[in-house]
This record gives C-alpha cells, sequence and structure tokens, in this order.
C-alpha cells in the first residue's frame, strides 16, 4: 500500500494479492481500480478520478513516481 496527503485528503493505492490490480481510494472512497499503478497515478494527475472535489481543484500536485509517495497505511486508515 502507498499513500499520498493532500489539502483535500489522503489518496492510497492498495496491491490486490488476488489479481494484481490496483485500487484507488481518497480517504474512505473507492475511486476505482487499474490494471497498471501508473495508470492510477496518472488519473490522480490528469484530474480525471471522479471525484468531483479533487477533479475541479486547482493548484494540486501528486508526485509522479509511487516511490515518492509514503508506502504502508496512512497514521489514520483505520478512522476511513
Amino acid at each position: 500500500m502507498w499513500h499520498h496527503k493532500t489539502k483535500l485528503g489522503t489518496f492510497w493505492i492498495v496491491e490486490s494479492d488476488q489479481n494484481h490490480e490496483y485500487y484507488l481510494g481518497l480517504d474512505d472512497e473507492s475511486l476505482g481500480h487499474y490494471h497498471r499503478l501508473e495508470d492510477a497515478i496518472h488519473d490522480i494527475q490528469a484530474q480525471a478520478t471522479g471525484n468531483l472535489k479533487w477533479d475541479q481543484s486547482k493548484g494540486i500536485e501528486i508526485p509522479e513516481d509511487v516511490h515518492e509517495w509514503a508506502e504502508g497505511e496512512p497514521e489514520n486508515w483505520n478512522d476511513f
């Protein structure tokens, strides 16, 4: 699992052990699944996640490389 905190919430990406797809979410909202990790990050950067608050925001950037994200669960993961 990787996560990245923004002023609008915490994005998370989890790789499924069963089908090796990547599941994307923002806080407690699931935003979809992807065959490739890069595609999930691309949708965040392109503001094409389906989350209107994020997709219509201005001036927020997300690291393109998941290795610049934090690895593991966010501190408040159980609150989601």
